[in-house]
């Protein structure tokens, strides 16, 4: 179920990349939508691979602090 997970998160980050209204916001949300796709495609490989908890721990940490990120600039302060 994680690693399915992991690849649902990656599908809808792919996703919003050909939304109209996101490919407006601009290089910079571009740029931060394809590293998000990256990292969410790396956990889901590491989740298939059975990668230990060190591992699993360290994606998943820059999975979540690529989306916080991002959602302080375009979600939580729209502009």
């Amino acid at each position: 179920v994680p690693a399915s997970e992991a690849g649902r998160l990656t599908d809808n980050l792919r996703h919003s990349l050909e939304d109209p209204e996101w490919i407006s916001e601009g290089e910079d949300f571009t740029r931060r939508m394809h590293a998000a796709v990256e990292l969410a495609s790396s956990l889901e490989e590491s989740l298939v691979r059975g990668a230990g908890k060190p591992e699993l721990e360290s994606v998943w940490t820059k999975v979540a602090a690529s989306c916080k990120d991002c959602h302080a600039v375009y979600r939580d302060h729209p502009r």
